[in-house]
C-alpha cells in the first residue's frame, strides 16, 4: 500500500485531502507543520509527500528543500497563495524540489490523480487510468489540464 505523507497546518484540508487518499487505497501519516514532516519523513521514508506552502514554525519552501537533500521521493506542493505579487510561488517549488504543484482550491480527484502520477513516475510507469472512477471522467495528468504545475 502505497504511504503519503502531508504536511499542512490546516486540520480540514488535511482531513479531506486523507480521506480521498484513503479511499484510494493509500496509507496516510499527516503532519501539521514542516520540522513535523520532516521528522515523520525520517522516521517513515513515505513514498509520497505532499506539503503546504505557507504554514507556521517551518514554511514549505524550506521544507521542501530539506526533503529534496534527502531524498528523491516525489513531492507535491500545494498553496491557497500561488502568487506573491508577480512571482509564482508553486514554479518556485519546483525549482527547489518539488515535483510537481497544485493551487488550492483544487478539485479532489485532480489532488488525488497529481499524487498518483507521482506514484506512476516514481514505479516507472505511465499515467493511464483514473483514481477515482466515479469522480473522474478522464484521466488526469501532470502535463495535461488538470491544474497541476510539472516540475520544470
Amino acid at each position: 500500500m502505497p504511504h503519503v505523507l502531508l504536511i499542512d497546518d490546516d486540520a480540514q484540508v488535511r482531513a479531506l485531502m486523507r480521506t480521498a487518499l484513503q479511499y484510494a487505497g493509500h496509507q496516510v501519516t499527516e503532519a501539521d507543520e514542516g520540522r513535523r514532516g520532516v521528522d515523520a519523513f525520517k522516521r517513515l521514508r513515505p513514498d509520497v509527500v505532499v506539503c503546504d506552502l505557507f504554514m507556521p514554525a517551518r514554511e514549505g519552501m524550506d521544507t521542501i528543500r530539506e526533503l529534496r537533500a534527502l531524498s528523491s521521493v516525489g513531492i507535491l506542493a500545494i498553496s491557497a497563495c500561488p502568487f506573491f505579487f508577480d512571482t509564482d510561488l508553486l514554479a518556485i517549488a519546483c525549482r527547489l524540489g518539488a515535483s510537481a504543484a497544485l493551487a488550492k482550491p483544487f478539485p479532489i480527484a485532480a489532488f488525488v490523480a497529481a499524487v498518483e502520477a507521482l506514484l506512476n513516475e516514481a514505479a516507472g510507469r505511465d499515467w493511464c487510468q483514473p483514481v477515482l472512477p466515479n469522480l473522474v471522467t478522464e484521466p488526469v495528468s501532470l502535463t495535461g489540464s488538470g491544474g497541476a504545475t510539472p516540475r520544470q
